[in-house]
């Protein structure tokens, strides 16, 4: 079975699994979003970091989406 998209997957639960490893657990969440960036970008993956983009439904603001990892 082929996945799309596999490795880019491939190497996001890399980076995320190599981060957890070398990382003590209780540290703030921010440090470890700081850290997998630091990672992705030694796998040279492009990172944007907390992009936000408003949500509209029916042309009433929903909120704001923030996606954290996208390739280039």
């Amino acid at each position: 079975m082929t996945f799309p998209h596999a490795e880019i997957s491939r190497d996001i639960i890399g980076a995320s699994m190599a981060v957890l490893n070398d990382l003590t657990p209780g540290l703030d969440e921010k440090l470890y979003e700081n850290a997998l960036l630091v990672e992705l970008a030694i796998r040279h993956r492009a990172v944007d970091q907390q992009c936000t983009f408003p949500v509209q439904y029916k042309g009433q603001s929903i909120g704001t989406l923030i996606p954290v990892v996208r390739e280039k």
